[in-house]
């Protein structure tokens, strides 16, 4: 193969791969069945913001690329820019997280939750969010 051919041929597979792994990923992993359940209906006022959140289910991973709005009752959770054509956010009240924990290690506090069967992690300065208080 000559060289012109595979600089024309790797970004067409490489943006082959990128849009199969993103129309592909939420339908095998939790997102789609999150979407569904928990859509975004109206917008809130945003009281804080964690960025580089992450969220795991068994196999499947989204690690530190969500970003979350907290607002009074409901958080809204964003995919990051590479992924979101893909992923449509949805929204999430308070009565529907349970299990949260709060911790530290060495310098870097985190919070865990879950959401239905999915696991979250927030760390670092994303856990100063008010969104928490009285849980946990």
């Amino acid at each position: 193969m000559r060289d012109w051919q595979l600089l024309v041929l790797l970004p067409i597979l490489l943006l082959f791969f990128w849009i199969a792994i993103g129309y592909v990923s939420p339908i095998l992993g939790p997102w789609g069945r999150l979407v569904s359940q928990y859509p975004v209906n109206q917008w809130s006022p945003t009281l804080s913001k964690a960025y580089f959140v992450s969220m795991d289910r068994g196999l499947m991973s989204y690690g530190n690329c969500l970003t979350i709005d907290f607002s009074e009752e409901t958080m809204t959770v964003r995919m990051g820019l590479l992924l979101l054509p893909f992923h449509p956010p949805f929204s999430v009240p308070k009565s529907a997280i349970r299990n949260v924990r709060r911790g530290r290690f060495l310098l870097i506090n985190w919070i865990t939750f879950w959401v239905d069967d999915c696991r979250f992690l927030l760390w670092g300065p994303n856990t100063h969010t008010r969104f928490f208080d009285g849980m946990g």
